[in-house]
């Protein structure tokens, strides 16, 4: 018996489970939402999205494991933090869902599910709190590394819509992050060492209601490096990279 590849083989059920359970989709996530800055596209790939939408199912046996594990080592790190924050006597809403948001040009509602809500006993002020986990390179590189250069644009994004459509006043909002291999943390906060949105063009999300109202595959969003293939950034931690890199390959001409 190889107990790495029970471990293996455990972790991508559990993936495969988690996708069933998030399926019909019924509404634009948060975590979906897709945007421009200075002319670059964030956010995640329209096909990623029409996949999801039309429940098109990942290749579960081309997956690799450790893209699972990655994800789950997130929930745990969210975990970990939430016990240490209620020993300093916090009191803590976990997980806390947005209603259905009807968004004025789309014909789907928006939805999510923030991490965190805190208060504390002897104060009325509560605290909104997206927790992250990255690996080392990503919080410590002087090149990209959130350290340096601040919280991704995507997070901050991400704050940015359920600061304007959670249905309470909330007086703070944080993105704390962690590093998943040495441990470093850091805590940003809107107005202090960050400035979240609160105005947001939905013009990638009419695009992608208007491919799956005719049927139509949208292009991959984002370009692969000459160097890397199918492999670069995004596309190594997307579930779908298989159905579309092989499967619809011949759509893109390649």
């Amino acid at each position: 018996m190889n107990i790495i590849n029970e471990l293996d083989a455990a972790i991508v059920m559990k993936a495969k489970k988690s996708w069933w359970e998030h399926h019909p989709k019924t509404a634009h996530s948060v975590t979906d939402f897709s945007f421009e800055e200075d002319g670059k596209y964030f956010g995640s790939c329209l096909r990623k999205q029409y996949y999801d939408w039309k429940e098109v199912e990942p290749l579960w046996e081309t997956i690799n494991p450790t893209r699972c594990y990655a994800r789950e080592f997130g929930s745990y790190v969210q975990k970990f933090v939430e016990d240490l924050l209620a020993l300093r006597g916090f009191l803590i809403q976990k997980e806390v869902k947005l209603p259905p948001i009807k968004i004025e040009g789309l014909t789907k509602p928006l939805h999510g599910r923030l991490d965190d809500i805190l208060s504390r006993a002897d104060t009325m002020d509560r605290t909104m709190v997206e927790i992250k986990s990255c690996h080392g390179r990503k919080f410590n590189s002087k090149q990209f590394g959130i350290m340096y250069h601040g919280p991704t644009r995507e997070n901050v994004y991400q704050l940015g819509m359920y600061k304007k459509y959670f249905p309470e006043t909330i007086q703070n909002h944080h993105l704390i992050y962690f590093s998943r291999e040495d441990f470093n943390r850091r805590d940003f906060v809107d107005t202090e060492n960050m400035w979240v949105p609160t105005e947001f063009d939905f013009k990638y999300w009419v695009m992608l209601e208007d491919y799956l109202a005719n049927k139509v595959l949208p292009k991959r969003t984002y370009r692969a490096n000459a160097d890397k293939g199918r492999s670069a950034f995004p596309c190594s931690w997307c579930d779908y990279d298989s159905v579309c890199w092989e499967i619809h390959r011949e759509l893109e001409g390649e």
